[in-house]
């Protein structure tokens, strides 16, 4: 009896793919299952320590399809060097999930110049169009899928009482930024299909 075709639409047994962020809550959650579904999952961000408490004792003693790649996101020049050497090693991309976002500030501030909006952008929609810019040649070789995450914010306002009381209220440029993740994808999604 053959295999339905559906399951192999849902198999990434070996397949390689990159998770931007991929250390952090949302990010290590995907990975772990992707990881039980034997692919190949690479995970990039500046930080081998936070990457190491995150799977070193779950995962990466039972497990050798799981790497870290140090980089900053932010800077357009090692992220097209880092891809470029995935693409290199591994062949192809089959898959970037991007999750990666610097959220090192919290709260409203109304008087944010030129310079601290920039920022707040290059830590949010600059991470998501620099991979997925230097991803897209790694996925012409088999064809990829780009999944963007970009929270709820992406299309509703945040409720200042209820993140107040959770000590978690996102900088004004985060939803904005999100916003602009949900644009680009549908984007990318129409002019890459």
């Amino acid at each position: 009896m053959n295999k339905p075709k559906y399951k192999n639409l849902f198999n990434v047994s070996n397949k390689n793919i990159v998770i931007p962020g991929g250390y952090g809550h949302l990010g290590s959650e995907v990975a772990k299952a992707l990881l039980e579904l034997n692919a190949n999952v690479i995970i990039i961000g500046r930080n081998e320590e936070k990457f190491n408490e995150v799977f070193y004792n779950e995962i990466k003693n039972d497990c050798k399809n799981l790497y870290f790649r140090n980089c900053d996101l932010r800077d357009e020049t090692e992220v097209e060097i880092l891809f470029k050497k995935i693409i290199e090693q591994e062949g192809s991309i089959d898959s970037l999930f991007n999750t990666s976002i610097d959220l090192s500030e919290r709260g409203v501030n109304l008087d944010l110049n030129k310079a601290q909006w920039q920022e707040g952008f290059d830590k949010t929609l600059n991470i998501y169009t620099n991979t997925i810019r230097f991803a897209i040649p790694g996925m012409l070789i088999n064809g990829g899928t780009i999944i963007n995450n970009c929270s709820l914010f992406s299309f509703l306002s945040p409720n200042p009482k209820m993140h107040l009381d959770l000590r978690n209220e996102p900088p004004i440029y985060m939803p904005a930024a999100k916003g602009a993740i949900l644009q680009m994808t549908k984007y990318y999604a129409t002019i890459l299909a």
